[in-house]
Order: structure tokens, then sequence, then C-alpha cells
């Protein structure tokens, strides 16, 4: 993993926007996200499946929260999304970082979220920060292609789609393609190129 993002992995930090504050997820919100999670809909269109417990959902964010992957080529940088006004989460987004300054960005937003712009905007802050902080110049994401309301968030957030994959998985027995968008950002600048 190249230095400055090791060093950038001990500074994650908390993101605002103008109703949501972004927390650098530890293993200490599966208690608060743990409910949220647990809705049906949001497993519609993805191969994951509920969390079966808080401590499950604690040992995935351990993991998720030591911000690399075990080979250390990748950065994972994971947000709990709290709102401001009501002062709850609705959701969460993830950003894997690659050494090559690629991102895939996903996101899981509650139902009772949803239709609200959090989405929308906790991406929006997500991606200004990858290119900022990261150097990022392309964020990629993929969505089921039955996916309409993720599809029309990606399109809202400036991302074009390169292209489908057929059969790219199985969710609930059913094959399933997935639409790949790209999002490419200007070039990182040269200070994060040594």
């Amino acid at each position: 993993m190249y230095q400055h993002h090791a060093t950038r992995l001990l500074h994650l930090g908390t993101l605002h926007t103008r109703r949501l504050r972004l927390e650098p997820l530890e293993e200490a919100h599966a208690k608060a996200l743990f409910a949220g999670l647990r809705h049906d809909a949001l497993y519609e269109f993805i191969s994951d499946r509920a969390p079966e417990s808080v401590e499950a959902l604690a040992r995935r964010y351990r993991q998720l929260a030591t911000r690399v992957s075990p080979d250390g080529r990748e950065s994972w940088l994971n947000w709990a999304l709290w709102l401001e006004r009501d002062s709850c989460y609705v959701g969460v987004i993830q950003a894997t970082v690659y050494p090559n300054y690629a991102a895939h960005l996903a996101y899981v937003l509650f139902h009772e979220a949803w239709g609200k712009g959090y989405a929308r905007e906790g991406s929006a802050a997500i991606i200004d920060y990858l290119h900022d902080e990261w150097g990022v110049s392309d964020i990629w994401a993929a969505v089921d292609e039955r996916n309409r309301r993720s599809i029309a968030l990606l399109e809202a957030l400036g991302f074009l789609r390169i292209t489908l994959r057929r059969n790219a998985e199985m969710i609930r027995g059913v094959p399933s393609g997935e639409y790949v968008y790209l999002l490419s950002l200007d070039p990182p600048s040269s200070l994060f190129l040594t």
C-alpha cells in the first residue's frame, strides 16, 4: 500500500454535509445500525443478506475498521450516515480505494430513509473526499440492472453506464445482470503521485 494511503487511513475523519455527519465505521456502530440493516427490501438487488446478529455485524465491522485488505493493496473506507436533524443513523457508504487511484463506491440506505436524498448527499461528499484527499481519478460502481433507484442515483451523480455484465450474480437463486458505471474525475495532482 502506498505510504500516503497508510497515513490517510490513520486519520480517516468525520465528514459533514448539510444534513449528515459521516462517521468512520467502527465495531461500536454495529448495535446502532443493526435494526436498520434488517429490512428485507435492502437485499432485493444484492447478494448480501441481512446480518444475523449484532455480534456478527460487529465482527464484520471490526474487520472493516482495519481499513486495509489482508494483502495491503486495498484501502477500505466506510462511514455510518448520521442524520443530524433526527439524531439517528440512516445507512452506510463504503469506498474501496486501489493503488491505481481508482475506487469502488457502494451504499446501503435504510428503507425508512429512501427518497429523501441522503444517499446522494452522502455519496457526493465521499466522491469529493476521494478526489481531494486520496487523489482518486476514477470511481466505479456496479448495480443490479433492475435497481431503478440506484441507477437513478448514480446517473444523477454523473456516473456513466459502461457495460452490462450478464449473470453477474446469483440473487436469491436467480441469475442477475449488473450495470457497471464509471465516474471519471480530473486526474490527481502530482501531490498524490509521489
